[in-house]
């Protein structure tokens, strides 16, 4: 049965950044293959005008309400109040536009639970509240702060379900009290775009794809460790797609490598990322802490073998036929690794890598998993 459910997200693409909270988004569309599906998503910059500005449109039958607001310096509770209030104008631009929804989710607790507990009150339906985000993890400790966790807690005590991407980011959350209905759906992936044709190159070429930042992402553990395996195998590539402030210091690290060994390819997006994906024999991420990283599930899709560090959630969804964990900051590991990847590359089979994926992560078998949930609380409601 199709029903009508109201997205609103603390993180979501936005002018400024096009793949903030992406991952969102494609719920929201997997969620719209047998669903109506609309999103309001609240956001504020210095350069907008005064004025609250609303547009709509839709996209991929996602119905998405935009409340454009100007950024300022106030005091908190001043700016948690506006927020919620831009949310409730958003809302009855929705209600007037598109009609009332039956099931409100919630995507990243904070702030957007804030509006949430006042979008719920008004139209009397279930929530779902559906959680992405690191801070959970100690190795993060973003998950800090009165406001924060009042509005957090006082959320999760209010929804019928809580989602994660994984069953290790639902026992971080509980760890922090943060106790409920719990089910774990994961992120999702356009497998339309990110599907197996290898085009692999004569050098054997990993791949890495992160946002670079040094404290959650690090690249330059990836980096070191391949400037071993390139003293060896002078004929491998290493791929780093990706921008950010610490792009610079990594260039430096790679030294006489760089634009030669190791190319620096910026950000990539769809089509063009999936073409990087099928050009790898590898795809590489050394992180400090994670959930559940999209680029590993597109680079499942491709078909391409991954090594990963043993963090967050990876672990429950990467098995040793599709790649290799490796302690997390071991680079001596991690160069054990991809040697063993080097070694082992024709024996990983591209197409079963692939199949997992596809049917694991697509935008069917997500929105079929959401729309189950969709069911079990509108029952219970």
């Amino acid at each position: 049965m199709s029903h009508h459910v109201l997205f609103i997200s603390s993180w979501y693409p936005n002018p400024h950044n096009k793949t903030h909270g992406i991952f969102v988004k494609r719920c929201a569309e997997a969620a719209a293959l047998t669903n109506k599906v609309s999103v309001i998503h609240v956001y504020g910059h210095e350069s907008f005008p005064d004025e609250i500005k609303i547009e709509s449109r839709t996209e991929n039958n996602v119905f998405e309400v935009y409340v454009f607001f100007k950024k300022k310096n106030i005091n908190p509770f001043s700016k948690f109040s506006n927020y919620k209030n831009y949310y409730l104008k958003g809302l009855n631009y929705l209600l007037e536009n598109n009609g009332k929804p039956d099931v409100l989710q919630v995507n990243i607790l904070f702030p957007a639970g804030i509006a949430a507990l006042e979008i719920q009150k008004k139209l009397n339906i279930p929530m779902i509240v559906s959680e992405h985000w690191t801070g959970y993890h100690p190795e993060d400790g973003s998950y800090k702060g009165f406001i924060k966790k009042y509005f957090s807690k006082k959320t999760v005590q209010k929804a019928s379900k809580i989602v994660t991407v994984t069953k290790n980011l639902q026992n971080a959350m509980i760890s922090h009290g943060l106790n409920g209905n719990y089910s774990v759906v994961p992120n999702v992936v356009n497998t339309e775009v990110f599907t197996c044709s290898p085009e692999l190159k004569q050098k054997f070429r990993f791949l890495h794809v992160s946002s670079l930042d040094p404290r959650q992402k690090n690249t330059g553990g990836i980096i070191s460790a391949f400037r071993k395996i390139n003293q060896q195998h002078p004929e491998t590539e290493l791929i780093i797609i990706g921008n950010g402030e610490n792009k610079k210091d990594l260039e430096n690290k790679s030294g006489k490598l760089l634009n030669r060994s190791i190319i620096f390819s910026g950000q990539k997006f769809d089509k063009d990322l999936a073409s990087e994906f099928n050009e790898a024999n590898c795809f590489v991420l050394f992180s400090n802490y994670e959930n559940l990283p999209v680029v590993i599930l597109e680079a499942l899709c491709c078909g391409t073998p991954v090594i990963s560090s043993d963090v967050g959630g990876i672990r429950e969804f990467l098995k040793p036929e599709q790649g290799l964990l490796v302690k997390a900051g071991d680079e001596n590991e991690l160069v054990s690794s991809m040697k063993k990847i080097m070694g082992a590359s024709l024996n990983y089979d591209r197409k079963a890598i692939s199949i997992y994926g596809k049917e694991s992560f697509s935008l069917r078998q997500t929105g079929q998993m959401y729309s189950e949930i969709y069911e079990e609380v509108l029952r219970k409601h």
